[in-house]
């Protein structure tokens, strides 16, 4: 009989198999040597094999490898291969047939046995990266998936076989569908493919998700009497389109000896989730530093009030930019779920590689340099905005301020690269003796974010400039005493900041002189500002004291 899916046509083969057969001819056990999805049939003492049920578990990879295909596609994923199942050299689902002497109340796990049996009866199931299908036609059986990039499993019991399945259906569009358990299969194969629960919020439900609750249970909670669409999140099809099933390639174990995953804070956020006091839109920002290829960055919101598994967790999926940048704005709608007392929230970070791994920094089983840990944890935060909030940049000299005290916290950003600078955290700053482009940013005392435009401090004069022509200090660095020598001109006070702009030392004259010893200032690097008859001098000082 001839079936078309999108985007292959595929010829499925009507033959009759005997359940004594293991290693039987018509199935042309030889599957190209790349990483699939295999389908086992389990066969024990008690249950009966028959063609139908083959038929249809060939329907069910058929409509799952469809369904994939056309969500990714729609979802702009470009796929290396569409055949995410083995295939026979007929072109169709292959089937492999796991054959137990014991009834299947006596088999303590049989989604392992059925695989172990598969393994012993074809010998072509040596290629790696697998992900492992099973199915098990004794009622009670049960759904569960789950596993590794390179060792999924799952398992399903097949409840009903007449028929044929409609293609052009949805998942749960009709009492049938659902009779099959399609949306059960297709959920547990997908946590065998490494994706883990995530669906919509309950009070922004406008279709249910593949990982996310059962039918009933969305039914149940959002009052819809019937789902019939069944959608990938950005989540899960980031995932899915690059696991090695759809890539044809996958990483050996060995090869993530020595890489690293690091996931950095930038533009000066105390955290990965800001708040913008001027717009009123969250962003969970951050810098993804690998030596493995990644391509997504997965935010995943989870929330503990509601004791669901997961299944009700909001995730979504950012593309970062060539530097690993990325940023994830989000609305009020896009994390509220309720009332305020239920809106506290963790969200981790995870990235998805090139070979479909999806890993966050404390999941990756490779070395690691982590600066954010797994889960951060957000509450009292408000997307309320706040336009009336303004900085204006001036400078004294080589200190830059901003002129919004009472911040809860500061930090001064370096605008020619975006980065934070280290230890800039107080209203003045001091930049260190060069022409640049800063702003600051501000958390406020409701948590929100605030950051200044940047101020461009340019073509310092000489009197602001290190002039080693004009003073002499030394020793430096000193862990004693530094004494400041003029050659020509009598200093009149000296003044010492550290890098944050805050003044740790003051020294005015009562006459004036061309030469001043003063105590090491706490080992740091510090800067002297050095007022003479002539203007302002700055000088850079060490204490290793």
């Amino acid at each position: 009989m001839k079936k078309i899916i999108y985007p292959l046509i595929v010829f499925l083969s009507v033959q009759t198999i005997l359940c004594s057969q293991v290693n039987n001819d018509i199935e042309n056990a030889t599957p190209i040597e790349k990483p699939r999805v295999r389908l086992v049939a389990l066969n024990t003492t008690d249950v009966t094999v028959t063609q139908s049920h083959l038929n249809r578990l060939r329907d069910i990879g058929e409509y799952i490898e469809d369904y994939y295909i056309t969500q990714l596609t729609e979802k702009g994923h470009s796929l290396a291969n569409t055949s995410m199942f083995a295939r026979n050299t007929d072109g169709d689902v292959l089937i492999y047939m796991a054959q137990s002497t014991q009834p299947s109340s006596a088999i303590s796990d049989l989604t392992s046995t059925a695989v172990n049996l598969a393994k012993a009866a074809y010998t072509d199931l040596t290629n790696l990266n697998s992900v492992w299908a099973v199915a098990h036609f004794k009622p009670g059986g049960g759904f569960v998936g789950g596993g590794s990039i390179d060792n999924g499993r799952m398992r399903f019991e097949l409840k009903d076989i007449s028929g044929s399945i409609d293609f052009s259906s949805k998942m749960a569009e009709s009492d049938y569908h659902r009779g099959i358990s399609l949306k059960a299969i297709h959920h547990e194969l997908g946590h065998a493919l490494t994706v883990l629960h995530n669906g919509p919020l309950r009070t922004n439900t406008m279709y249910n998700t593949l990982m996310g609750p059962i039918n009933l249970a969305y039914e149940n909670t959002v009052g819809i009497s019937q789902t019939l669409d069944v959608q990938l999140t950005d989540y899960t099809a980031a995932i899915i389109a690059y696991h090695p099933v759809f890539r044809n390639s996958a990483y050996n174990s060995s090869e993530l000896n020595g890489k690293t995953l690091e996931i950095k804070k930038i533009m000066g956020d105390n955290d990965l989730f800001t708040v913008d006091c001027t717009t009123g839109i969250a962003h969970i920002r951050g810098k993804v530093i690998s030596n493995l290829p990644f391509h997504h960055v997965i935010i995943r919101l989870t929330y503990d009030n509601l004791e669901s598994g997961g299944y009700w967790n909001s995730s979504f999926a950012v593309v970062p930019d060539s530097d690993g940048i990325f940023d994830l704005e989000l609305t009020e709608n896009d994390v509220n779920i309720g009332s305020a007392s239920t809106n506290d929230f963790e969200y981790e970070v995870m990235v998805v590689f090139d070979n479909g791994l999806s890993r966050g920094v404390s999941q990756l089983e490779v070395s690691q340099e982590i600066t954010t840990g797994k889960n951060q944890y957000v509450s009292t935060y408000s997307f309320d905005t706040n336009t009336d909030i303004t900085q204006n940049i001036t400078h004294s000299g080589n200190m830059i301020s901003t002129d919004y005290s009472g911040a809860i916290s500061y930090q001064w950003i370096d605008c020619n690269n975006n980065q934070a600078i280290l230890g800039a955290h107080s209203q003045n700053f001091f930049p260190e003796i060069t022409n640049g482009n800063f702003a600051v940013k501000v958390v406020t005392p409701d948590g929100c974010t605030h950051t200044s435009s940047c101020f461009n401090l340019e073509d310092l004069s000489v009197d602001k400039k290190n002039d080693s022509n004009v003073f002499e200090i030394y020793p430096n660095p000193s862990n004693e005493k530094v004494t400041i020598k003029s050659k020509n001109l009598k200093i009149q006070s000296i003044e010492v900041f550290n890098l944050t702009g805050q003044k740790v030392y003051k020294n005015n004259l009562r006459v004036a002189n061309t030469e001043m010893t003063i105590k090491s200032p706490p080992k740091g690097v510090y800067f002297l500002r050095i007022r003479s008859e002539t203007g302002l001098y700055f000088m850079k000082i060490i204490s290793s004291k």
